[in-house]
């Protein structure tokens, strides 16, 4: 009867340590996994940032071009200024000439 007995506490201790090493490697899979999934997310956050810096980056090419366009604008409206006081200035001169030439006839 003993030898049953040690056979059987043998197959139950046998028994423990297979629960054990699958407790142990069902973690190991649970962190792998977990694991996985942190660095899918990190890659998708990854992606996202180099998706919004491009974007950004377009944004900003655009804004240069635009702010260009509007340098150009204000120069071109600068000098039609500039030839419409020089043009005013022109009449003035012609109005005190006209006008002097009257006063003293």
């Amino acid at each position: 009867m003993d030898w049953k007995l040690n056979i059987f506490h043998q197959l139950k201790d046998h028994k423990r340590e297979s629960n054990l090493y699958d407790e142990i490697i069902e973690h190991c899979i649970l962190f792998f996994i977990n694991y996985i999934h942190i660095y899918l997310f990190s890659i998708f956050i990854d992606n996202r940032l180099l998706e919004n810096n491009t974007l950004l980056h377009s944004q900003c090419i655009k804004f240069e071009k635009d702010v260009q366009h509007l340098r150009l604008a204000n120069a071109g409206l600068e000098k039609a200024s500039e030839a419409r006081f020089v043009y005013l200035n022109k009449i003035k001169l012609i109005c005190l000439i006209f006008f002097s030439s009257l006063v003293k006839d």
